[in-house]
């Protein structure tokens, strides 16, 4: 037994073992290079073997703590938002309010508006949402409503116009994919918007396998869109594959795909292409519940299109188209020229962009690229938006001919390539610019809320030290952020970045291994 022992000892010396997996194994944490090598270590496994990874770690003295494939652009999905929040803080100010003006034309005699009210947007991403920090729409509603009264308007001969061409151009990216734009997270937007510009829509499945599904519109109401369903029931266990097809170039939506038995009732969130039209028409309904009658509502949008209008029957369910747009845009007033009759504002922008990193907000953070292209460009289209981040880089310094590759804002255009070394540069730069407090309240901690599964293992003495934003689509888990020393010494916090593409295996197998290198850089402070 004694010689079947030593034989095995003898084979098992002879044998290699790479010298990185040694010293993964024989490491303790705190020792220098820890990071470097569980990375190095890990990249050699799969899934992430057969995947694009890149990392690099660094602090704020300057010292690189890890360092893998740094340099290669790859798609940032959700950490864009990294940036697009930064350089809205930075360049319009954590105090940045969005503002939202009644205004109108024509001449108020006897107490009747003699034109056309105008709701003028802004920008105001949070109108008619029901997020914390929004104001509520019944209150807002008030407001605008006592507008109206102070200026003794008691009835509209003309329209209630939902203006949204402040953010002019396109509401949507062209690189969006066709699955995307109906989806909550694949809605756009222009200068005026509602309830982020999403529609709530119950399914319910049939009771067979190839039966009709049931859909209703929830909230908000668009009787103006003709909607239809083109999806069966499919086996239990299916899941939900349905789509909504919709456009701002129409007023027909069709749902498609199928929807597994089980779901009873499943609650969806669409897109609506019609922001500032929603917008109009509820407060022409509350306006008509408080007694100031009007001819209907329409709206105007980033293009300076003027939809169709509509009067809402007596029912306020439905409606009746009254005009065509052409003798509307005819008659459509610049913003500039039209008398306001009252202001209200939205939350601060530090607030707007905590909840679009928090909640990865696709809607709020497009708002915000497009209104950095809009107050430093006087354009908000797409185009204008890129050639403005490029020179705002470089106003702070970083160079932009290798690192990036700006589409969107939010990330859902997988024509945006950021390598990991640009984002520790910007990141950088943001944490020493005079910001910095503003900015890193808008990231949130592993085991924070949208961040409970996060480094569940580690101690809390590690997690609260970490601020980060995640970004996830098919084939992309990306994470990057800031470690706060242990030290306390502002020179040795750290700036990382972890990204992936290409990687196909689920979930959980990818974020373990991301989480341990988290872990890892962590104790590199």
């Amino acid at each position: 037994m004694k010689k079947v022992v030593l034989y095995f000892l003898v084979i098992l010396l002879a044998c290699p073992v790479p010298a990185q997996i040694r010293a993964t194994k024989n490491i303790s944490r705190q020792a220098k290079g820890y990071a470097q090598n569980i990375i190095s270590d890990q990249s050699q496994k799969e899934p992430l073997k057969s995947s694009l990874l890149g990392v690099m770690a660094i602090n704020l003295k300057g010292d690189t703590l890890a360092w893998y494939n740094a340099e290669q652009k790859l798609i940032p999905a959700s950490t864009m938002k990294t940036i697009t929040t930064g350089l809205a803080i930075m360049e319009l100010g954590p105090d940045y309010r969005y503002p939202t003006q009644i205004g109108h034309s024509g001449e108020i005699k006897d107490g009747i508006l003699m034109g056309d009210l105008y709701i003028i947007g802004h920008g105001d991403p949070t109108i008619g949402s029901k997020d914390s920090i929004a104001t509520n729409v019944n209150a807002l509603f008030t407001q605008w409503f006592q507008f109206l009264s102070d200026a003794g308007i008691k009835k509209i001969n003309g329209l209630v116009i939902g203006d949204g061409r402040w953010l002019d151009g396109s509401a949507e990216h062209p690189d969006w994919g066709w699955e995307d734009l109906g989806t909550y997270y694949g809605a756009g937007g222009n200068g005026l918007c509602f309830y982020r510009n999403i529609v709530d829509i119950n399914v319910t499945p049939g009771l067979e396998v190839g039966d009709s599904i049931k859909m209703n519109i929830c909230y908000p109401k668009t009787p103006w869109i003709h909607y239809i369903q083109n999806c069966q029931t499919d086996k239990k266990g299916s899941g939900n594959h349905l789509s909504l097809y919709n456009s701002d170039l129409s007023y027909h939506a069709e749902m498609r795909g199928t929807l597994a038995k089980e779901h009873y009732p499943h609650k969806m969130e669409c897109s609506n292409k019609f922001g500032a039209l929603t917008c109009a028409y509820y407060f022409c309904e509350y306006l008509r519940n408080n007694g100031i009658e009007s001819e209907g509502f329409c709206q105007a949008d980033g293009y300076g299109r003027v939809s169709n209008a509509y009067v809402p029957n007596q029912d306020g369910q439905t409606i009746k188209e009254i005009k065509c747009n052409i003798p509307i845009s005819k008659n459509l007033q610049e913003q500039d020229s039209l008398e306001i009759l009252g202001t209200t504002w939205s939350p601060e922008l530090v607030k707007i962009a905590r909840m679009t990193n928090y909640r990865s907000d696709n809607f709020f953070a497009e708002t915000l690229m497009r209104t950095l292209g809009k107050v430093k460009r006087g354009h908000a289209d797409y185009k204008t938006c890129q050639k403005y981040y490029k020179d705002a880089f470089a106003e702070m310094g970083l160079d932009t001919r290798k690192g990036i590759v700006v589409s969107d804002g939010s990330g859902l255009s997988r024509k945006n390539y950021i390598a990991p070394e640009f984002f520790c540069r910007f990141l950088k730069a943001m944490y020493e610019s005079p910001v910095a407090e503003a900015y890193l309240s808008t990231l949130a901690s592993p085991g924070k809320p949208h961040y409970t599964n996060r480094l569940k293992g580690e101690p809390e003495t590690v997690r609260q030290r970490i601020f980060l934003k995640s970004g996830s689509m098919n084939g992309v888990r990306c994470f990057s952020g800031f470690i706060k020393p242990t030290s306390h010494r502002e020179e040795d916090t750290i700036i990382f970045s972890i990204m992936t593409n290409n990687c196909t295996a689920s979930d959980w197998s990818v974020y373990h291994l991301i989480d341990e290198m988290i872990a890892a850089i962590a104790f590199e402070n």
